[in-house]
């Protein structure tokens, strides 16, 4: 039991580390788009959008562990910021 509980809070906090890091991602991504520096942007875009796919999966995991409502309206954000994220990297690969 006590490994079950250091795994999910090993979950936890990779969860929150790839958290911070795709919304960091997406804050530097807009501000180099703001400079027309589109291949910095891109990066960036890609680092969020990848980071945003790792949180999805820890929160399914959460879901599955643990059934609860509040991971599961997780699922359906990260799901939408994924595709946001992966969305807007297509547009600025098209650039």
């Amino acid at each position: 039991m006590q490994q079950i509980i250091v795994g999910l809070q090993l979950l936890q906090n990779v969860s929150f580390f790839a958290f911070a890091l795709s919304f960091v991602a997406m804050l530097v991504a807009n501000h180099y788009v703001g400079k027309q520096k589109f291949g910095s942007a891109r990066r960036w875009t890609l680092v969020s959008a990848i980071s945003a796919n790792v949180v999805l999966a820890f929160e399914v995991a959460a879901f599955v562990f643990t059934l609860s409502p509040f991971a599961g309206f997780m699922i359906l954000v990260w799901g939408y910021f994924s595709y946001f994220s992966w969305k807007r990297y297509g547009e600025l690969k098209n650039l």
